[in-house]
């Protein structure tokens, strides 16, 4: 994800455009995350997103990001998704520093 390397713990949010229900997920070692609306693994309901990415880390008692903070903000993160019902859906966000 990050520099052509996998972000492994990070957190993917996917932010609604178009209706209410927020979807998110955990990166594994190979980057890959699997969206949970409503019940593990159920995926995002479709419509339009705007997508965060986070991974934080804490030194004494302080929580700092390890990926730029523009992807912790849906509104500045510049990722985008669109999920549609009739096709599975993948997507893959390229961070950059």
């Amino acid at each position: 994800m990050q520099d052509q390397a996998p972000v492994e713990g990070a957190t993917v949010v996917f932010i609604p455009q178009s209706h209410q229900y927020a979807a998110a997920g955990t990166t594994d070692t190979q980057g890959r995350f699997q969206l949970r609306t409503f019940e593990e693994n159920d995926g995002a309901v479709a419509g339009s997103y705007q997508v965060t990415v986070k991974k934080f880390y804490f030194v004494d008692n302080v929580e700092y990001q390890s990926l730029p903070i523009r992807y912790a903000n849906g509104a500045k993160s510049g990722l985008t998704a669109e999920v549609r019902s009739d096709n599975k859906n993948q997507f893959e966000f390229h961070l950059k520093k």
